[in-house]
């Protein structure tokens, strides 16, 4: 019972999914160059574990390196039962003579993953002289879009055409070749050598679906014991009319079930009202609605509590308050929501209402805008209820076109200000969209904002606020928002630094700021504030203006997302001195990292865990020459990063086969880093795995 249990325990554990095994795209694109984890590890585990898994560990075999192919050499050498276990064989190269004594070792191999994209030093002796040593059912072939026509190539494909014919269990062949492929050739052979199998009966090819029927197809045709060919639909009538003339070969090909990503692209003809089923509407359903009013047994007061609970999980009431930015999807799905909601009835428009009005979302900035501006002025009482304001985004529209707008959003704050029995408590005012794309708000329509709702609101993002005229203003107004945490998008506005118009109080609650574009004055005026709870800055194009501010706040950071380049060359500084505290940090790099680890500096990160290195899109589509980062990944020292767990590099490609990986810095900087206990990731996070390195023979 214990050994059964383990089984079903391990199982699913160590399959290797379908259609991950099938897979045929491009070598350097295979499910398998990323594993996340070694499946080996299991066997670890306990003795139980090993004997277990040891079989369902060997039943599906993938080989992608030589050294990999070395290792199962040597052990099925010393365990020769080994070899029995393995059911499926997926070899993604030529791996030379250790392939001989893998075949030889696993004759009851019944599904063979083979590719025929092999570059031309690969080595494809031991696949050669034993593939005849095994007696596959089941065959899928890999092959590259271009036809490789090396002496490796020729010679493997040689040996497969031959095993094609003699296999006598062979009854499934998976091709990948296309109507329009560029290795016609080959797979013409191909089909002449599985129409002389006599154990062949369906042929996969389900790569797309095909415009015209090619050669290799109709060579099929002319199989006598083939019983199917399984194909994509297609809706071309020259494929369908080509078929209809060759009446053998329509016998054989069954288009299969429309896959979800194809089902949008083919056209299904309506089907006649005979060939529907039996109908599932019962013959005595009448139309007329039911005559239920849910909770007519409850107080008033009761019901209107229990479908307001309803109501506010029906249009996300808790998606609403968290202070993510929605995306498009969001503003589309709450606003048909809550449209919908109001259709259903008087009494549910009644308690939908008050959200429409809590959490408008303005796509149109310009009709729906004046509509709202309108509703407010025409029912003062609606002003209570605002919590949040989204705004679609207008960067590329400057503000003398947004004059309009600009006057109505104007209107709702200062009608907010004098009115006294119905002031706003605005939480969050935010822009629709990407960063880049921030909703523009003109600098007297912040003051009013901050006269009428200064202090309640705790979120100002992605706003452009910014002045039309260039006149210094007064950063006075900043005092007024009093519960500010968040302050994120753009500020151009040119502030007066004198300090007698700066209160050192203001803003005593910001905790987060993450700017795109800011002025060098207003960076200034913050960098003169306390900021008693500031812990997140992020100036990912600062340019040179982030030191007086760092040198004012730096102690008190967490989080830092700043621009390397232009940044902290004066006076021999670092950012890790300026910023003793930091737990992340994430640096935009231009054409090198150095400067950021500077020499002469003697610094200890006892809280940074995370670097963040990402590429600037100043340098677009510049190659970078690795040479230049060496210095930044060597002198990482565990006495200066005593916790750092992490690196991760946006610009990092791991590479996949085995002659990108002889020629990547990346691996060797990862092994490097990895000895100092510090992970190097890409920008998905991935980590690099250490390859399975082949042993010399002394």
């Amino acid at each position: 019972m214990p050994c059964f249990a383990d089984f079903e325990i391990l199982s699913p554990l160590l399959d290797v999914c379908e259609e991950k095994f099938l897979d045929s795209s491009d070598l350097a694109k295979s499910p398998f160059s990323l594993s996340p984890l070694s499946s080996s590890v299991v066997l670890e585990v306990c003795k139980s574990w090993l004997r277990v898994s040891t079989p369902l560990l060997y039943r599906v075999v993938i080989l992608r390196s030589n050294a990999q192919a070395k290792a199962l050499e040597r052990t099925l050498k010393s365990n020769k039962s080994f070899g029995l276990f393995i059911k499926k064989l997926r070899v993604e190269g030529g791996y030379g003579a250790a392939m001989k004594t893998i075949l030889q070792a696993s004759p009851n191999i019944a599904h063979l993953w083979i590719t025929l994209a092999l570059r031309s030093e690969a080595n494809v002796s031991g696949l050669c002289f034993s593939l005849w040593s095994i007696n596959p059912s089941r065959v899928t072939l890999h092959d590259s879009w271009y036809e490789a026509r090396n002496a490796q190539v020729l010679k493997l494909a040689e040996t497969l055409l031959n095993c094609l014919e003699k296999w006598t269990k062979l009854t499934t062949v998976d091709l990948p070749y296309l109507s329009e492929h560029h290795v016609t050739l080959r797979a013409d052979s191909l089909a002449q050598s599985l129409v002389v199998s006599k154990s062949l009966k369906t042929v996969n090819a389900l790569t797309r679906t095909y415009y015209s029927i090619p050669s290799w197809l109709r060579i099929l045709g002319d199989s006598t014991s083939l019983e199917s060919i399984h194909l994509r639909p297609t809706t071309f009538a020259s494929f369908l009319s080509q078929l209809q003339q060759l009446p053998r070969l329509q016998s054989l090909v069954v288009f299969d079930e429309v896959s979800p990503d194809l089902r949008s692209s083919v056209e299904i003809e309506p089907s006649d009202d005979s060939s529907l089923g039996p109908t599932l509407i019962p013959s005595n359903f009448t139309s007329n609605p039911m005559r239920i009013t849910p909770l007519s047994h409850v107080s008033q007061d009761l019901r209107d509590r229990i479908w307001d609970l309803v109501i506010q999980f029906a249009i996300g009431i808790n998606d609403l308050e968290d202070e993510r930015l929605p995306t498009s999807g969001d503003v589309i799905t709450w606003n048909k929501t809550r449209l919908a909601l109001c259709h259903v009835s008087k009494y549910f428009k009644t308690l939908v209402e008050p959200y429409l009005y809590a959490y408008p979302m303005f796509t149109d900035m310009d009709s729906r805008l004046r509509g709202f501006a309108a509703r407010l002025k025409e029912d003062p009482s609606l002003r209570t209820r605002l919590r949040a304001l989204y705004m679609a985004g207008g960067a590329i529209y400057p503000l003398r076109i947004q004059g309009d707008i600009q006057d109505t959003l104007q209107q709702i704050f200062e009608d907010g200000t004098v009115a006294h029995e119905n002031k706003m408590g605005v939480v969050r005012v935010c822009g629709l969209g990407e960063a880049r794309f921030c909703a523009r708000i003109r600098w007297d329509v912040f003051e009013s904002m901050a006269s009428a709702s200064g202090s309640t609101v705790v979120s100002l993002r992605n706003l452009r606020i910014e002045s039309p005229t260039k006149k210094r203003q007064n950063p006075s107004v900043f005092f007024k928002f009093s519960a500010l945490r968040i302050l994120a998008g753009a500020v151009l506005v040119e502030f007066s630094d004198s300090p007698k118009n700066i209160n050192r109080d203001s803003l005593s609650n910001l905790e987060r700021v993450e700017l795109t574009a800011v002025s060098p004055s207003c960076l200034k005026v913050l960098s003169l504030m306390k900021l008693p709870m500031f812990h997140t800055l992020s100036l990912p194009s600062s340019k040179g203006k982030a030191l007086l501010f760092l040198a004012s706040h730096g102690s008190k950071l967490r989080v830092l997302d700043i621009e390397l380049e232009h940044e902290l060359r004066a006076e021999n500084l670092s950012v890790f001195d300026l910023c003793p505290n930091l737990v992340s940090l994430t640096m935009r790099v231009f054409n090198n990292t150095q400067g950021l680890l500077n020499p002469a500096s003697q610094f200890t990160q006892s809280k940074l865990t995370k670097i963040v290195l990402l590429r600037n899109p100043a340098i677009g589509g510049k190659r970078f020459n690795h040479k230049i980062h060496a210095s930044f990944f060597e002198a990482i020292d565990a006495k200066n990063f005593p916790v750092l767990q992490e690196i991760q590099v946006d610009f990092c490609e791991w590479p996949i086969l085995e002659h990108e990986i002889k020629k990547s810095v990346w691996p060797r900087w990862a092994e490097y880093l990895a000895t100092h206990n510090i992970r190097l990731t890409d920008k998905d996070g991935r980590h690099w795995r250490p390859r399975l390195q082949s042993s010399r023979r002394r």
